[in-house]
């Protein structure tokens, strides 16, 4: 049922995942526009699928959130659904939600547009192809599977690039953290356990979502509408002393 959504199926819209991820919630488009760049994040629209009060909404609130083992990923929906008919594979209609952001020359975000829409993904994008693409290192299969969508996925480039460049003019806090991966055997036993490397795709795709979770939350609240969000209480008076501390040691200068 197409009735009050947007029709994107001819635009250059495409996942990027990892390899081996089934569910893909998420697609991204860039298209140039005068004077900066319309930016699309294109979430799968579950909500048309699970109904409120429907015995998926009850299981899946049973679950609270899918379960992500080394080998394996229990989801809080079936799999019919995550896997199936909800995930954006490529060359296939697809039902979402999708965030268009009107993005300035610089990456700063004018105006953010909301829409039901349905869309045909082009392209079932890898990260670790994209990183061979971006240091021209691919081989010429990885470079025909994306020749409809190279002059996009370089201009996304750079456009991460300002956005994350902008983050640091505002302050914003880069989190450095590191995830383990897990070799098993035939048997489920693990192995080998070593870090997971990331690279320009996986962090072109954070600044992208972190752009359309910025803009969604800002319209959420110049519209006052309902809105979930996650909070962290005041931290108490001993931890905030030894944080203060510690930063005058270090030289620098903390109002109280």
């Amino acid at each position: 049922d197409l009735r009050g959504r947007e029709d994107f199926r001819e635009r250059c819209i495409f996942t990027i995942d990892g390899r081996d991820a089934k569910d893909l919630d998420d697609a991204v488009s860039l298209e140039p526009i005068d004077g900066g760049w319309l930016l699309g994040v294109h979430i799968a629209d579950v909500s048309r699928y699970v109904r409120h009060g429907s015995p998926l909404d009850v299981q899946a609130r049973e679950r609270g959130t899918s379960v992500y083992f080394a080998d394996r990923v229990i989801p809080m929906l079936p799999e019919a659904l995550s896997n199936g008919i909800c995930s954006l594979g490529a060359g296939t209609d697809k039902l979402t939600l999708s965030a268009l952001l009107t993005l300035d020359k610089t990456g700063e975000c004018k105006n953010v547009k909301v829409v039901k829409s349905v869309i045909r993904s082009c392209v079932r994008g890898v990260y670790s192809e994209i990183n061979d693409l971006f240091q021209n290192t691919a081989s010429a299969e990885v470079r025909e599977k994306y020749a409809p969508v190279t002059d996009t996925l370089l201009a996304m480039r750079d456009l991460a690039a300002q956005l994350r460049e902008a983050g640091n003019r505002r302050g914003t806090m880069d989190l450095i953290s590191s995830e383990a991966q897990f070799v098993l055997d035939e048997t489920g036993a693990p192995v080998a356990i070593f870090p997971r490397v990331t690279g320009e795709a996986e962090g072109m795709i954070e600044q992208f979502m972190i752009a359309a979770n910025v803009a969604v939350a800002k319209l959420a609240r110049e519209r006052k509408l309902p809105f979930v969000y996650r909070i962290h209480e005041q931290p108490n008076a001993e931890k905030l002393s030894l944080l203060l501390e510690t930063a005058r040691q270090l030289g620098l200068e903390v109002p109280l």
